[in-house]
């Protein structure tokens, strides 16, 4: 608990943006700088997956522009609001505490980007990011002496998240999405779990058995229809 009370007398220019002594023009110039940097890893990246996934002429035309404009708004509001709320707990609290500089600061902004993000996303970028913390802490580990350094221990870790992304691709419900065809684009078909193909099977299928019972179902004639409406006008006739 001591580490946690442990305190930085010093203001957010002298810490965070030595950049600039403004608060507020800090923020506005790494949002700028966020929103350049996401705009250039979005839109390669929606365009490839468009191109590798065969896309439709009106996925491009209506749904292409707005999704890659959504992410990149999702990882522009992680890295301005992370400098706007870094400079706000410094103001409250008044100085700097171990957690409030980096968990402090970045748990509500990354709470307000990801609610920007598609709720498709969020899954994969859930599994990606726990990734990068695995690394991250193991690495942070073996720098404090907490854990000896191990050899191709980086080739263990990415064994640990490789058989993670397998189960969670194996398992029902687990991947879905780009995850999943990606995957799937990755190992191969033959690795396909047999949930997934049996409910394309079954959705197949019961596509087939409505366009069947759609086509088998009476049509009536233009004769039939011009009887019924005959006999219907002669029973108001008679009742008025």
């Amino acid at each position: 608990m001591a580490a946690f009370s442990k305190s930085i007398p010093h203001s957010c220019y002298e810490v965070g943006h030595t950049w600039n002594t403004s608060c507020p023009m800090s923020t506005l110039q790494v949002t700028a700088g966020a929103l350049e940097v996401s705009f250039k890893i979005y839109a390669p990246l929606y365009l490839i997956a468009a191109i590798l996934r065969r896309r439709k002429k009106d996925y491009y035309k209506k749904r292409l522009v707005p999704e890659i404009l959504q992410s990149t708004s999702f990882l522009t509001a992680n890295g301005g609001l992370y400098i706007a709320f870094f400079c706000i707990l410094r103001r409250l609290l008044g100085r700097f505490y171990s957690w409030s500089a980096g968990f402090g600061a970045a748990l509500p902004a990354s709470y307000i980007a990801i609610l920007i993000e598609r709720k498709s996303r969020r899954g994969l970028l859930t599994i990606y990011m726990a990734n990068l913390a695995t690394e991250t802490i193991f690495r942070m580990a073996v720098t404090r002496g907490l854990v000896k350094p191990l050899k191709h221990g980086e080739v263990l870790l990415f064994c640990l998240t490789a058989s993670l992304y397998m189960f969670f691709f194996r398992c029902k419900d687990g991947l879905n999405g780009f995850a999943f065809s990606a995957l799937k684009f990755i190992v191969g078909k033959e690795e396909i779990p047999t949930h997934s193909v049996q409910a394309e099977l079954s959705h197949i299928q019961s596509s087939e058995r409505d366009a069947q019972s759609l086509d088998e179902r009476p049509q009536s004639s233009p004769a039939s229809r011009g009887n019924y409406i005959r006999a219907f006008t002669r029973k108001l006739l008679d009742l008025m």
